[in-house]
């Protein structure tokens, strides 16, 4: 990943995973780490399954570089077609 439009960029990190805490109800997270660039952003979530085609999603991801972080909330809706 090239931050600046020049070749060599650098290598990015990535964790993420979600469990089942109850029937309908699942704690998730994703975490992205650049870190020759110093820049993390993800966070925790929340899955609530209401039936097996309706997934409501939400929680906060933190988007940050140097020590300076800015939060932010995210909803995610899923259904099928």
């Amino acid at each position: 990943i090239s931050f600046d439009g020049e070749n060599g960029g650098s290598a990015a990190v990535s964790l993420a995973g979600i469990t089942r805490v109850a029937k309908k109800i699942s704690l998730m997270g994703e975490f992205w780490v650049f870190p020759k660039e110093g820049v993390l952003f993800g966070g925790p979530g929340l899955r609530i399954i209401r039936k097996k085609e309706n997934i409501l999603d939400f929680g906060f991801w933190v988007i940050g570089s140097d020590g300076d972080f800015i939060p932010g909330p995210f909803l995610s809706y899923t259904w099928a077609l």
